[in-house]
């Protein structure tokens, strides 16, 4: 272990030292920083995310390398430990991994989505504050006053000057985004959805217009018309369970909106949509859920997806997210190493055992920053609980380093000074 620890010390200098000097020659070289048990672990993988931080000082860059570097090895053990387990065939892992690609999916089209809206110079100038005049919000203050009282005059002009352009923008959104639907083509089973109807939902979402609960969202009833479904009995079943033959009916139901088709079944939505049927309320889920791609249609002909700025975007999103602390991992390792560990036990808190004098020790050492708590009603019975559940997270967290130990000194883990 201190060889290892010895090796680590000498690669953080080599990587802090030559950084700048890559990132100012352009190099494009990607080196390699450790293996386990055969497995490479590229510099990419560690300081990915680093890119474009050169404002970062030189001790804090050090810091963060030698605990990505270190969390980059322990999710490679790990990882390795669930195959060897043969967890990546495990149902729930399978199915844990279906759901991340459906969200990885629908979180692109998010990305592309919001890029454009924050880009469209009507909606960027609706969000600006500044522009909400002092006469505005006098004039709205001395009509409301009794809605900010027990704030002073200051502080409620400020909360007003925020209301304001909030509203403005929501109002200026709604026109923006309805010219977006009557531009929209949406079919399902080959039978087009009328744009009025797309209109009618879009106006009672997104104006927020009054509406009994009973009201169903007339996009959501054209879908299941076309689809040929019809509504079932209101479930009489226990709160939060799924008609899984009702499932079944509506995860085949395929909505084609411009030229995007998403078949409801693939949706990491699809639990959320299927109570809204059974439950009779067809709210506006159904509306939210494709919002995002009539906005990307838009985006696309205008080229917005080839836009460098957008890449560059996704580019540096994928950097921060798929590197440093995940190791370098998809969703598909990151999601096997958590069940590793759920599977170890390691989040089961209340299995560790702490004793009346580990909660003393720790409330002698660390009472001061509880003594607000202790004076409230209690206050020394809730104290003494936070106190019990942060040591036994200690030693949950301390039992899972334990277990990587053992799997780090029966395999092979090299660290590589160049």
């Amino acid at each position: 272990m201190n060889t290892i620890r010895v090796l680590f010390t000498m690669l953080l200098v080599s990587l802090t030292t030559q950084w700048n000097f890559s990132q100012e020659e352009g190099e494009d070289s990607d080196r390699l920083l450790a293996t386990v048990n055969g497995v490479e672990i590229h510099e990419s993988d560690v300081i990915g995310s680093l890119v474009g931080s050169a404002g970062i000082q030189q001790e804090q860059r050090a810091k963060y390398i030698e605990h990505a570097l270190k969390q980059a090895i322990d999710n490679e053990l790990l990882y390795q430990a669930g195959i060897k387990e043969g967890l990546d065939k495990d149902p729930t892992y399978l199915k844990q991994l279906e759901m991340q690609k459906r969200m990885a999916v629908h979180r692109e089209v998010e990305s592309l989505a919001t890029f454009y809206e924050q880009n469209v110079e009507g909606l960027r100038a609706a969000r600006d504050r500044d522009a909400i005049t002092d006469e505005e919000c006098e004039d709205y203050y001395a009509q409301n006053q009794t809605r900010y009282k027990g704030r002073s005059k200051d502080r409620a002009l400020r909360i007003i000057r925020s209301q304001l352009a909030n509203k403005r923008y929501r109002s200026f959104y709604a026109e923006f985004f309805i010219e977006l639907v009557k531009e929209t083509t949406c079919s399902v089973a080959g039978q087009s959805i009328d744009s009025d109807v797309l209109l009618e939902s879009a106006d009672r979402s997104l104006n927020m217009s009054e509406t009994r609960p009973s009201d169903a969202d007339p996009f959501w009833v054209a879908v299941l018309d076309a689809a040929g479904v019809d509504m079932p009995e209101p479930t009489t079943g226990p709160p939060g369970e799924i008609d899984e033959e009702l499932k079944g009916t509506i995860g085949k139901i395929t909505v084609k909106i411009g030229n995007d088709e998403v078949t409801l079944g693939d949706s990491h939505q699809i639990d959320s949509l299927v109570s809204s049927v059974q439950n009779g309320r067809l709210g506006s889920e159904l509306f939210y859920l494709f919002k995002p791609y009539i906005v990307v249609q838009k985006a696309v002909q205008e080229g917005v997806d080839k836009d460098p700025a957008f890449l560059k975007e996704k580019e540096q999103m994928s950097a921060i997210t798929g590197a440093g602390m995940g190791g370098g991992m998809g969703f598909d390792k990151r999601l096997l190493v958590n069940l590793v560990v759920q599977n170890q036990g390691f989040y089961k808190i209340e299995n560790y055992e702490v004793t009346a004098e580990e909660v003393e020790a720790y409330s002698t050492e660390h009472g001061h920053r509880y003594e607000r708590l202790r004076q409230r009603p209690k206050g020394e019975e809730r104290v003494l609980k936070m106190i019990t559940r942060i040591l036994k997270s200690q030693k949950a967290e301390t039992a899972k380093d334990d277990y990587i130990t053992i799997l780090r000194d029966s395999g092979d883990v090299q660290i590589h000074e160049e």
